[in-house]
């Protein structure tokens, strides 16, 4: 039980890093984009970025999810 607890921790830190980078370069991007009056640039990044920055949103929470469960029950070494 640990080793899966430990893995799905390893899944949200890296899940959630990368959320969190995708979602700061889209952001600078798109500032970027509106103050240069580039439209294509910004529904272009979101759209090359949007996909990937919701499916590691869902690892993340799922992985929260199961963790809160396993977590809860405390259960001796496997």
């Amino acid at each position: 039980m640990k080793s899966i607890c430990k893995l799905l921790d390893i899944l949200f830190l890296i899940s959630l890093i990368l959320f969190v980078v995708l979602s700061a370069v889209m952001l600078l991007i798109q500032t970027g984009a509106l103050f240069t009056l580039n439209g294509e640039l910004a529904v272009g990044i979101y759209d090359a970025i949007g996909a990937k920055g919701g499916l590691l949103s869902a690892v993340t929470a799922i992985s929260t999810f199961i963790l809160g469960y396993l977590r809860h029950t405390e259960q001796p070494d496997d």
